[in-house]
């Protein structure tokens, strides 16, 4: 049994509902391995109760993908946080993701700013369109850009 690799998933890549759809299917496809900690989905919660969308309604998100993903919280990287030098804002992403053992770190945030704090051998910073699980699915569902419903490109905007 070949495990998929592990990646975790940014606040920024889960606020789009389309995009969080896209990347967790692609999870249940068995493309890759999603991971996130309780920070990323409380930032997640708080930036779409700001949208203006009831508290009840923003919770089935969080709950679905946990109940979803039951080994995708990331616990026990608090200790890491005050020896990152990246933004302190995405110093909690940047730790969870170490501490997990993470791959890839999707998100928008540039990847320089990744390499500046960890060098290249540790996690690598990948936007959704160009992350190594989207190759995946197109790969093992067999569509080819004609016959997808949306190119690559068009669902990153």
């Amino acid at each position: 049994m070949t495990v998929a690799f592990p990646a975790f998933l940014d606040t920024c890549v889960l606020y789009p509902a389309y995009l969080c759809d896209t990347l967790l299917r692609l999870a249940e496809a068995s493309a890759y391995r999603p991971l996130w900690s309780a920070d990323v989905l409380a930032e997640l919660w708080r930036n779409v109760i700001e949208r203006g969308i009831p508290p009840k309604r923003v919770d089935r998100r969080p709950a679905h993908m946990t109940r979803s993903f039951p080994d995708a919280l990331v616990t026990g990287c608090e200790s890491l946080i005050d020896g990152m030098t990246n933004h302190p804002k995405d110093r909690h992403v940047l730790t969870a993701a170490v501490r997990a053992n993470a791959e890839v770190n999707v998100t928008f945030i540039e990847p320089a700013e990744y390499r500046a704090v960890l060098g290249d051998e540790h996690v690598k910073a990948q936007a959704p369109a160009s992350c190594s699980a989207s190759e995946a699915l197109y790969r093992s569902v067999n569509w080819s850009k004609k016959s997808s419903p949306r190119s690559e490109t068009e669902a990153a905007k």
